[in-house]
């Protein structure tokens, strides 16, 4: 249970930079209400303290969101 909840962020976060950051297109894709999308990436990027306007943090994020979905 507890490790369900944890990949939630992870799987938000990886929605919301395959869709350019786009708030309202990572909502509909993942069926939850467009401020749902809002706390969550913010929690994230509270926990992991980036940047996502930083371009190279994104960059990093992104790869290693693909090698934790391999």
């Amino acid at each position: 249970m507890q490790d369900e909840r944890n990949r939630e962020p992870l799987k938000t976060l990886k929605v919301y930079l395959e869709n350019n950051m786009n708030f309202s297109i990572t909502a509909e894709k993942m069926y939850v209400h467009i401020n749902t999308i809002r706390k969550r990436i913010d929690k994230v990027k509270e926990l992991l303290d980036v940047s996502l306007d930083d371009r190279i943090a994104r960059l990093k994020l992104e790869m290693l969101l693909q090698f934790l979905n391999s």
